[in-house]
């Protein structure tokens, strides 16, 4: 059974935005930031002073000249082409209103590229990310990402550098793992060997993501290892994501079930739009493959909940129309996908129309398979009647 399909892809992206599938989806004209292997400049690690934010212009909020020591700052990289860095913004903003009395500054930096214009971000800037308490800025050279993403040897976006009151590397990671990195670094109990632990276990987790789908056993024996030595980590959104589909690959749904009921919840109560949708796909990817009546009514109760706190984001239209098609809903699956096409920015555009032609296409055998199961079953039915006459 094959649950990790296409759509719980798009889903995890949403969700995770991780290196290894983020590179594998940089568009045309969008180079990666260079192998490790293959570097010979400066590294860059905990602890290491952070470089200076040398930037082409800033679109929103004051411009950060120099680090200042009674802050501090997540430098957050993004692009308008990167789904996962769109999906993370609404859980990073509430980040920077929550904290910014205590003194932190959060600075979204993009660099131009063939798919990442000036007009582009611009674009993104004075509509959708006008919501956000954000500090924007935009690279018209590969300095900062030369300076920061290849330096610190990270391979894909969102990605989250944060610098402490010292000016120093306090943390370099994924978004969704703030949580409990600033409250840490705000209050001065950070260090570098709890980073250090943190990247630990993040590399370990990242494993259990390459391999869960060949071995799902063995996936949740190293989760479980995780939650013990890192109960932070364990309540993760993103852990629980992964944890739920290796829980379906295993076939362990009476465990699964309690785990989907307590995220549901909590994103409702979040209102966690891109966080539902996400969950949404799991579960409807889930059920496809293996039906059950509770997972698919939390399904629908996600998906129906995501589309209503985000109607207007193409991210979540799209995601809407891949479900409807995997369920063989044609009419609602091109409906979606219609819509989401015409409210997308241009340079997602082409992304999504050819989204819009796969998930037909997927809607089609999906519709085609449920009539034959229909003539079976009618067939079926047929030859009962026909025995007991």
């Amino acid at each position: 059974m094959r649950i990790v399909t296409w759509v719980v892809a798009a889903s995890l992206m949403l969700a995770l935005g991780w290196p290894q599938l983020m590179a594998q989806q940089q568009p045309a004209g969008k180079a990666a930031p260079q192998a490790a292997a293959e570097r010979t400049g400066p590294k860059l690690q905990i602890g290491d002073a952070a470089p200076a934010l040398q930037v082409g212009k800033w679109l929103q909020g004051e411009p950060v000249k120099a680090f200042q020591k009674d802050s501090v700052y997540v430098v957050e990289f993004w692009a308008t082409w990167c789904g996962p860095c769109i999906a993370s913004m609404p859980h990073l903003d509430k980040l920077a209103q929550k904290f910014q009395k205590q003194g932190l500054v959060v600075v979204a930096l993009t660099t131009e590229d063939e798919a990442n214009s000036s007009e582009a971000v611009t674009e993104f800037v004075q509509g959708d990310g006008a919501k956000y308490h954000f500090r924007y800025a935009f690279c018209d050279d590969n300095k900062m990402m030369t300076q920061y993403m290849e330096a610190a040897e990270q391979q894909g976006i969102p990605c989250s550098f944060v610098v402490g009151k010292d000016g120093k590397v306090a943390f370099i990671g994924h978004p969704s793992e703030l949580d409990q990195v600033l409250p840490q670094v705000l209050d001065g109990t950070w260090s570098v060997e709890k980073a250090q632990q943190m990247a630990a276990a993040q590399q370990k987790f990242n494993s259990v993501i390459t391999t869960m789908e060949t071995d799902p056993v063995a996936a949740l024996a190293t989760l479980e290892e995780i939650a013990q030595a890192n109960p932070a980590k364990a309540q993760a959104d993103d852990f629980q994501s992964v944890r739920m589909i290796c829980l379906a690959l295993a076939k362990k749904y009476d465990e699964l079930i309690p785990v989907a009921e307590a995220q549901l919840a909590k994103m409702n109560k979040a209102e966690d739009g891109m966080g539902l949708i996400s969950l949404a796909g799991i579960l409807m990817s889930v059920n496809a493959e293996a039906p059950h009546p509770k997972l698919a009514e939390m399904g629908k109760k996600a998906l129906d909940k995501a589309l209503a706190l985000e109607s207007k984001s193409p991210e979540v239209l799209m995601m809407a129309a891949q479900f409807y098609a995997l369920s063989g809903n044609r009419e609602k699956a091109l409906e979606y996908g219609k819509k989401a096409v015409e409210l997308a920015p241009d340079d997602l555009q082409e992304l999504l129309k050819a989204e819009l032609k796969q998930l037909e296409a997927l809607s089609l055998e999906k519709l085609q398979r449920g009539k034959e199961s229909d003539q079976e079953q009618e067939a079926t039915t047929d030859r009962a009647q026909d025995d007991a006459k």
